[in-house]
């Protein structure tokens, strides 16, 4: 369980996701021993919620096809197919057919999300998944009209989903397509 954050910014999106680990039985957090959003290259953020072996196979996938320019139709064609083979028969696919989580990928200036059934959305401002979804949208469209930076929305939308969500830390890891690797935000 998780909630992933990616905004943009001018030229760039940001991406923030909190650090808590679970199970059926209990969480933990630990940004370090598995992170759920990486970066790819310079300019290509993945990040995923549930199943963090389909961020392995989305980053296996994906590397060998690099492309800050990708579009919705190269996931749509490409990716997805291999995706889904690759975790067909896996405790990452689901009985009803559907991913044992979501997938933000952030290219360059864009944002796509691969929901758990496979439909892909590109996102005009900003994407959130995870179980903390609904309380980080909710934040972060209260404070829309204050001037804070794009790294404090994400962070604010992440420490007030951790009031709310128990599968979600307050503690934020936040990086950019612009290079700027994965740090903790304080």
């Amino acid at each position: 369980m998780s909630v992933i954050i990616a905004i943009k910014d001018k030229d760039r999106v940001v991406v923030g996701c909190d650090i808590r680990m679970s199970n059926p039985n209990y969480y933990y957090d630990d940004y370090y021993t598995r992170p759920k959003a990486i970066h790819l290259s310079d300019n290509i953020i993945v990040g995923v919620a549930g199943e963090l072996r389909i961020l392995d196979i989305i980053s296996c996938i994906l590397t060998g096809y690099i492309d800050e320019n990708i579009s919705r139709f190269d996931i749509v064609s490409k990716l997805i197919p291999r995706l889904r083979t690759e975790i067909e028969g896996t405790p990452s696919f689901e009985d009803n057919g559907e991913m044992a989580g979501e997938i933000i990928i952030a290219a360059k200036n864009r944002i796509y999300i691969i929901k758990s059934n496979f439909d892909v959305e590109e996102s005009r401002d900003y994407a959130v998944i995870g179980a903390g979804r609904d309380s980080a949208v909710s934040y972060l469209y209260a404070i829309r009209e204050f001037k804070y930076c794009t790294e404090e929305r994400i962070k604010g939308a992440i420490e007030a989903t951790s009031k709310f969500v128990v599968s979600v830390s307050k503690e934020a890891y936040i990086g950019d397509t612009k290079g700027k690797e994965f740090t903790k935000y304080e």
